[in-house]
């Protein structure tokens, strides 16, 4: 059986969900929906305002917009941001500051303040790898934060309830993602502001018939929700045995280090302490797919952004991925392991 780098978790009854949609005729946004919004806040234990989009952009550019960003306004980012994001940004005719990732992969303090003196009138939050930011994060922060839990959903902290640490999450469901709809993403309010400013924003648009999420997607959404915590005990199992193998190599392990930090396991990336070409080559040999972890990154590789960026660039030059994913049977998880253990 050849290796796939990801499979989605869709099992017969996911597909029967969506069957059953389809006999009831309801394949638009719908009661499923409903339901699909409500399960996720109380996943989430958010009792704000939530919608569910058809597309990831849709969600950037209203949880923006609900922010009071408009046309001509900065948003900051982090280095490793995905290069969608810049699409979305400018797509709403606003402009994008970068800043550089703390030792955790995401934006660090520092850097956001800087980038709120600089002019940045709020910070999309990139949560990449299953990293999460730690409770009481930010707090110096005025301008709104969109926390992007994306990679994230899931992650904690054994001893602590998990605090959204902006105005607002979004969240995506695309096909390689934590919770997989096949396509879709949700925007889930965090204050009571945010939720009036987001409930009024949804209801003045024309348009929010197209841009909702569709009850077909929703039906997906439900099922993956339900299954969610079975999911990431699977991922955390194999997260845990990679990062055993992992101690017997000389590379780094990104992320947050932590004892007390539990990761959904999204994610196994490695930063490499030789060329990212070797350890392809070698995994190939081994029939184990890899992958760049933040080649579509929205900085350039170049030696100007290593001099901006020090702990980014390291991650966007040198860091690869690994399958996990809660269908890889243990036979691959095994083949992955060795592949991590011995990595050049």
């Amino acid at each position: 059986m050849v290796m796939r780098f990801y499979k989605p978790t869709l099992r017969r009854k996911d597909m029967d969900a969506v069957l059953q949609a389809m006999v009831d005729e309801r394949i638009g946004p719908g009661e499923r929906v409903d339901s699909f919004v409500q399960d996720l806040k109380t996943y989430l234990r958010c009792d704000g305002a939530c919608v569910a989009l058809r597309t990831g952009t849709d969600a950037i550019t209203i949880a923006l917009q609900a922010a009071d960003v408009k046309a001509g306004s900065t948003i900051g980012i982090s280095a490793l941001s995905p290069s969608y994001y810049a699409s979305a940004i400018t797509g709403m005719g606003c402009t994008f500051s970068i800043g550089d990732i703390s030792s955790d992969g995401i934006l660090s303090e520092d850097e956001a303040l800087r980038l709120q003196d600089e002019g940045s009138d709020a910070i999309l939050l990139y949560e990449p790898s299953g990293s999460m930011c730690r409770n009481g994060s930010y707090e110096h922060v005025r301008i709104p934060i969109i926390e992007d839990i994306t990679e994230s959903i899931g992650s904690v902290f054994s001893s602590q309830e998990r605090i959204p640490v902006g105005s607002a999450m979004i969240c995506a469901f695309e096909e390689d993602n934590i919770v997989s709809t096949g396509g879709g993403a949700a925007i889930i309010s965090v204050d009571k502001t945010y939720s009036e400013s987001l409930d009024t924003l949804m209801n003045s648009r024309k348009d929010r018939t197209i841009i909702e999420m569709a009850d077909l997607n929703a039906a997906l959404g439900i099922i993956q929700l339900m299954l969610l915590p079975r999911h990431i005990e699977r991922r955390r199992a194999i997260y845990e045995q990679y990062r055993q193998a992992q101690l017997r190599n000389r590379h780094a392990l990104f992320g947050i280090s932590d004892i007390d930090f539990e990761p959904n396991g999204s994610a196994f990336t490695i930063i490499l302490e030789s060329k990212l070409e070797d350890i392809v080559q070698f995994a190939h040999k081994y029939e184990v797919p890899v992958k760049p972890a933040f080649r579509n990154a929205v900085i350039a590789i170049d030696t100007e952004e290593f001099q901006k960026f020090p702990n980014a660039m390291p991650c966007i030059l040198r860091a690869v991925s690994f399958p996990i994913y809660p269908f890889l049977p243990n036979q691959h998880v095994s083949q992955v392991e060795r592949v991590i253990a011995h990595a050049p």
